[in-house]
């Protein structure tokens, strides 16, 4: 008997083997069919899919015999993975390879062998699928080819073994990370007819939308209904515009919930299209409602800051007035007790107080238009020469006492924005108040607004006659917590803060790099969002 060599590439073959991880493992119906039919086809009673292992050849699926495997040195398909191709044994019993073979000489005397080896992705034989006979055979050209077809499919099916086992394992270690992770995992389906689901998703969903994984695996609608009425028409743009140019879909909306309320959530998913004209997207959903909170919070921490700024300024504008109503009433009642009030001269004196009132009052809405909290306003379209003339109302006393000149142009009573009024307000507020600090030691001391519109844009520019922000702090001053302030005097938030309202606008907020003097720009959409 010859027995045969180890193959060159044992040691790759063995690796190669054990990681497919079906050693020893139970029969497979799809591997019995093959058999079935590899033993049908070449008119043999016995076919198997043996894999070859260090010492042993181990049947995977067989059809005619009764054991699970053999020593591999009187193995026939230890010859078969030698040369990787196509084996017959017409008579093994006058084959000097295989006549003095136990299987030959004894029982069950084997005569007849044909084996198509089962090789793998990277070129390693692990086995065989062979027909086996008890008397002397030769297989026809068809039933050779039909016996190396189905040894492909032996080795497909191994591979789509090994793939599901790793997907397995994947979504097992997915799992187990994204139950650790504060944010749902997921995949959220758009097909060409409209409708949606969330083919996957991690069971964080429960916390993040109150729905379990299977509420919405073939229906998305129950998610969308724990959207805010407010946020339900922009998510659906958003998607959409995500689909149209395959960006990226980023997106903070809020939902309510049945149990733990009003919550905001972050979206970031990529898009991907698929073959049937959907668009799927692969992403992850966290709660930021703390976030938001801190960010309300420092919001009005400044706006209380500014108005702090202002307060004595402010107070002195409204005191004036005050004075002006009290000596004008002072008057009338004097002229009343001289009996030299006519009464063609009283509605001249009430004119002059009642004008005094309105501004006075106009001074008090606008500090209460900018103390509020408007964070849950819905967005709504103002006139933009409202917001500028109440911010200009707030700083105006303040610019006065110091001799800062502010100029602001005549603004088109048409121009309208889309916004909340008072977060555009503190905005603006903020960039005056920056601007204030920056030129009111310097012997020349302006700050000069002006307002451009561009397509359907609103540019609002802010620029003062300070000497420009150096480049290497361009970067850095729309940062949270920079400031160039000295220590006590700055919180280093209000750029940030008043980056994060215009970008919450769908606006931006820039500095003007070719400016000669310090210039932010503001830049606004005059459409809802």
């Amino acid at each position: 008997m010859k027995i045969a060599p180890i193959p060159l590439d044992e040691e790759a073959r063995l690796q190669a083997l054990k990681e497919f991880l079906i050693l020893d493992t139970p029969p497979e119906p799809e591997l019995d069919s093959i058999t079935n039919l590899a033993s049908k086809l070449c008119a043999t009673p016995i076919a198997v899919i043996s894999l070859v292992d260090s010492d042993r050849e181990w049947f995977k699926s067989k059809v005619g015999i009764t054991v699970d495997q053999l020593p591999r040195k009187i193995s026939f398909c230890s010859h078969a993975i030698l040369e990787k191709k196509f084996l017959e044994v017409p008579d093994a019993r006058i084959d000097e390879r295989f006549r003095d073979n136990p299987l030959v000489c004894n029982e069950p005397n084997l005569v007849f062998y044909a084996g198509t080896p089962l090789i793998d992705s990277d070129g390693n034989a692990l086995g065989s699928l062979c027909v086996i006979g008890f008397e002397p055979k030769v297989l026809t050209e068809d039933q050779r080819l039909a016996l190396t077809i189905l040894g492909q499919q032996v080795v497909a099916h191994f591979n789509l073994r090994k793939i599901i086992k790793f997907q397995k394992e994947t979504l097992k270690a997915l799992e187990k990370l994204s139950a650790n992770i504060p944010g749902m995992i997921y995949q959220f389906q758009l097909f060409p007819d409209g409708r949606t689901c969330v083919p996957y998703t991690s069971a964080k969903i429960e916390e993040i939308y109150e729905l379990t994984p299977e509420q919405v695996k073939t229906d998305a609608s129950l998610l969308f209904e724990r959207l805010h009425p407010r946020d339900l028409y922009q998510v659906g743009v958003s998607i959409q515009e995500s689909a149209r140019t395959m960006s990226p879909w980023l997106h903070e909306f809020r939902v309510q919930l049945p149990k733990r309320g009003l919550r905001w959530m972050r979206g970031n998913s990529l898009p991907e299209l698929l073959a049937d004209g959907s668009h799927i997207w692969h992403g992850f959903v966290s709660d930021i409602t703390l976030e938001k909170n801190i960010q309300v919070m420092n919001i009005q921490n400044e706006k209380m800051k500014s108005l702090g700024e202002m307060s004595a300024g402010i107070a002195h504008e409204i005191n004036n007035p005050l004075a002006i109503i009290k000596g004008r009433i002072d008057i009338i009642l004097d002229m009343m007790n001289s009996r030299s009030l006519t009464l063609d001269e009283i509605p001249d004196r009430l004119k002059s107080i009642d004008k005094t009132v309105d501004r006075i009052a106009k001074i008090i809405n606008g500090l209460r238009s900018f103390a509020r909290d408007s964070s849950q306003d819905p967005m709504t379209m103002t006139l933009l020469k409202s917001i500028l003339e109440d911010s200009a109302s707030l700083c105006q006393a303040r610019f006065k006492t110091s001799e800062v000149t502010l100029e602001i142009p005549f603004i088109d009573e048409e121009i309208k924005i889309s916004c909340r009024a008072s977060q555009i307000s503190q905005v603006l507020v903020n960039l005056l108040s920056n601007a204030f600090d920056a030129v009111k030691d310097l012997p020349e001391k302006w700050i000069k607004v002006s307002v451009e519109a561009k397509g359907q844009y609103i540019l609002i520019s802010i620029t003062d006659s300070g000497p420009g922000i150096p480049e290497e702090l361009r970067e850095k001053i729309l940062q949270p917590f920079f400031t160039t302030k000295e220590i006590g005097k700055g919180t280093g938030l209000g750029l940030s803060i008043s980056l994060g309202i215009l970008k919450a606008h769908g606006g931006e907020l820039e500095i003007d790099k070719d400016c000669p003097n310090t210039k932010f720009v503001i830049k606004l959409p005059r459409m809802k969002l």
